[in-house]
């Protein structure tokens, strides 16, 4: 049998820490606990990071959305897919479907009561679904001539022409109204669209054939997740398959394009426990020259002139708490290049390393050797100090201009 941990005697220990307050050691051992924590809370998330913004990039799309709680959703789904949680993220979007539903209900008159007081008998996703496409409002001669008059009555107890008869009213305006009443069950709704493809009549609501097709994949597919015992299918896979089917279904139904006047925010913003989050916009350059360099994100000269005067030598650290090491940049002009060199610690081999320039920010990494072993992110935060991470982990680092 494999035993799975968790965080929970910890945080039984930090109970009793709480408790004990007198106890100052026992207290610091605690938190000195905590802090690694939370260090690998961080580590955790840093981890594989390519491989998350490459799932983001893939499932995500350009474009824009009402603000309606679906659309919610769906971010979260695209986050979970990103971060490698694909049963969960199949969830969320199954989910969607009925939220969808909710959110198209919400616009007009239904049968099911107060959608905003919690319900222990909600209807099925399927009666939700049926009702939003059953026709509401048939005209006269369309509803006499192409569906009453064709219908063929098999049980003379049960006649479906008096069953489709008695569920419309005709008004003044024309047309025959349906009674929303007599749609509040299931078992009614079966029968109206078994009636209904017998005709054959499809002029259906709400959803068009393309996003009915969708959103029934969705629902379908996602429940094989949640109603089989094991699934042998690849929710990698499937994940992303479902997530892209319930993102064209949004936008056929929620998609906005950008007008004047209307504000665009960043949808991941919402979760504020998360992340802060950003949109990105799309720049206008007014010489060909710059949109090159904006399209590749290329230093502009005021930049490179940063770059040029950072040559010397800077002194600095890097790393968390009392776990840190120290160092010694010189970036050294040599010829037309700007060349940089780390010497470790007391260590008097200077280690050749790379620059690459990235607008505001640079990489340098040891051109020979491991490439991980020394590889910075790095600010020039003012004259003489720069500011940054380290790539492959959360170290801090900071260098001080010396000559």
């Amino acid at each position: 049998m494999q035993i799975i941990s968790d965080y929970e005697e910890l945080f039984k220990i930090k109970d009793f820490a709480k408790k004990r307050k007198e106890d100052v050691f026992f207290q610091q051992a605690f938190e000195c606990t905590y802090e690694r924590l939370k260090n690998d809370l961080k580590n955790q998330y840093s981890e594989n990071l390519e491989d998350k913004v490459n799932r983001w990039l893939n499932i995500s799309k350009a474009q824009y959305f009402q603000d309606v709680l679906p659309i919610s959703f769906y971010i979260q789904a695209k986050m979970l897919f990103r971060d490698g949680f694909y049963e969960a993220s199949i969830n969320i979007s199954r989910s969607i479907c009925e939220v969808i539903c909710y959110e198209e209900l919400s616009k007009q008159t239904h049968p099911f009561g107060d959608l905003t007081i919690e319900d222990k008998h909600s209807p099925s996703f399927n009666t939700l679904k049926q009702f939003l496409i059953l026709p509401k409002r048939i005209e006269k001669s369309k509803f006499q001539n192409e569906i009453v008059a064709k219908i063929i009555d098999t049980n003379p107890a049960d006649r479906n022409t008096n069953f489709i008869k008695s569920s419309f009213e005709l008004k003044n305006d024309n047309y025959y109204h349906l009674k929303l009443p007599n749609t509040k069950k299931e078992e009614n709704l079966n029968r109206f669209f078994k009636i209904f493809k017998s005709v054959p009549f499809d002029e259906f609501e709400t959803f068009s054939q393309k996003v009915l097709e969708n959103i029934e994949f969705v629902w379908s597919k996602g429940s094989s997740y949640v109603h089989v015992k094991k699934s042998s299918q690849e929710a990698k896979e499937d994940a992303f398959k479902i997530i892209d089917s319930i993102g064209f279904v949004l936008f056929e139904l929620y998609g906005e394009s950008v007008k004047e006047n209307i504000s665009v925010v960043s949808a991941y913003s919402r979760f504020e426990d998360v992340c802060t989050g950003v949109t990105y916009g799309m720049d206008i350059y007014p010489t060909i020259e710059d949109a090159q360099i904006g399209y590749y994100n290329l230093p502009t000269q005021k930049q490179k002139q940063r770059m040029i005067n950072i040559v010397g030598v800077w002194k600095g650290e890097w790393g968390l708490n009392n776990n840190t090491q120290s160092g010694i940049l010189e970036f050294v002009k040599e010829g037309e290049y700007i060349n940089c060199y780390l010497q470790e610690g007391e260590k008097r081999n200077k280690i050749p390393m790379g620059i690459t320039l990235y607008g505001d920010y640079f990489l340098i990494n040891q051109i020979n050797g491991n490439r991980t072993i020394h590889y910075f992110q790095l600010y020039i935060l003012n004259d003489n100090t720069l500011v940054g991470q380290r790539k492959n982990s959360c170290d801090f680092v900071i260098f001080n201009k010396q000559s």
